[in-house]
């Protein structure tokens, strides 16, 4: 029922995207293309007949519904929602990347990675990637890394292991928000850390700068609403200083 009721307080995603395009596309022909209208024009819309009898306020009119297809769509699809490009950064923030010096320490990397540009080798973190300690230099008797990393492997009846589901999950949106392009996909391996029981293992994830690009090209076009609102508002502002 919460669900229901959710859903019904939201306006749909597809028709504001349009409204808003619409709106920017139509001020931005407007200011470039120097429309004026004569008073008492008559305008057909759906075949009906509409007379304008003050059209000077018209550019106003468009300003407000460009600038109230921006805001609305915003609001609801951007800041309301889980928009594609927080889920990617969400799915980044659970990435670790350990980094070699060479002084012989290694840390680990965590929450410092660009959705579009950045390393392309990873690894799926621990929940709690806090836990993750400096490593001990190379050579010294204990091991050289000391954070939780690793994710425990269940058997099924028949022997058979189970990767643990919220990895699998993880794994199953990257490649989803990540799409292949040009050739190129996300790769992920798992690397078993110990091969007897109780087994664990370690996701490794390759995100292709090609992936990363396609990724760039949706959000681009995801946020087309309001960035060329912007534009055809700019636009506008710029036919008034220069008529």
């Amino acid at each position: 029922m919460t669900d229901l009721r959710e859903r019904s307080r939201r306006p749909d995603q597809a028709r504001l995207r349009q409204f808003a395009l619409a709106m920017g596309l139509i001020l931005i022909s407007y200011a470039l293309a120097g429309i004026t209208l004569q008073p008492d024009t008559a305008v057909n819309f759906f075949g009906m007949p509409f007379h304008i009898a003050r059209p000077q306020l018209l550019p106003y009119v468009l300003v407000l519904a460009s600038l109230y297809g921006l805001l609305r769509f915003y609001y609801y699809s951007v800041l309301a929602t889980r928009s594609p490009y927080s889920t990617r950064r969400e799915l980044l923030n659970r990435l670790v990347r350990h980094v070699r010096q060479n002084d012989g320490f290694s840390y680990t990397q965590l929450h410092s990675f660009g959705v579009y540009f950045g390393p392309i080798e990873f690894e799926l973190g621990p929940r709690n990637p806090w836990m993750y300690k400096r490593d001990r230099k190379q050579g010294e008797g204990e091991p050289g890394r000391e954070q939780p990393g690793a994710w425990a492997v269940t058997l099924d009846p028949h022997g058979i292991p189970v990767m643990p589901a919220e990895a699998v999950q993880f794994q199953n949106e990257l490649e989803e928000f990540f799409p292949a392009f040009a050739g190129a996909r996300v790769m992920t391996r798992w690397n078993y850390e110990s091969p007897e029981p109780p087994m664990q293992v370690r996701l490794l994830v390759v995100i292709p700068n090609r992936c990363r690009l396609a990724a760039l090209i949706e959000d681009i076009d995801y946020s087309a609403p309001v960035w060329f609102n912007v534009l055809a508002l700019a636009i506008f502002v710029w036919s008034l200083w220069a008529a």
